[in-house]
């Protein structure tokens, strides 16, 4: 009986998480920052779970091939949009990195000749 009280919460709980991304706004940064986060946090949970159904024959046996077939294509496409994101993302971070690189190596650069003058007088 409490497996099917645990179950129903967790649909009630997943609902209300649910209602809450979706009314999820902001103009300020460090908030969208937070509420990416609180997304993020929620696809990591709802991941781990599949994760488990997925490794588990007694559970997927009840999905027929039909419905394995349209699981497959949601998750193509989420998992597709997903990665699409984390390339922009990761580029954008990547060239931030590279300059802030350049700038420490030209810093160092500056600091020996500076430091071959100094020898020099």
């Amino acid at each position: 009986m409490s497996e099917v009280i645990d179950k129903e919460k967790w649909k009630k709980d997943t609902q209300e998480l649910i209602e809450k991304i979706k009314s999820m706004k902001s103009d300020e940064r460090l908030e969208l920052i937070a509420l990416l986060e609180e997304c993020n946090e929620a696809v990591n949970a709802s991941t781990i779970g599949w994760s488990a159904y997925l490794k588990r024959p007694k559970v997927m046996k009840h999905f027929e091939t039909p419905e394995l077939k349209i699981l497959l294509d949601f998750f193509k496409d989420m998992a597709t949009k997903f990665l699409e994101e984390d390339i922009k993302a990761a580029s954008k971070i990547l060239a931030i990195e590279s300059e802030t690189k350049k700038t420490e190596d030209k810093s160092k650069e500056k600091e020996k000749e500076s430091k071959k003058l100094s020898y020099r007088v």
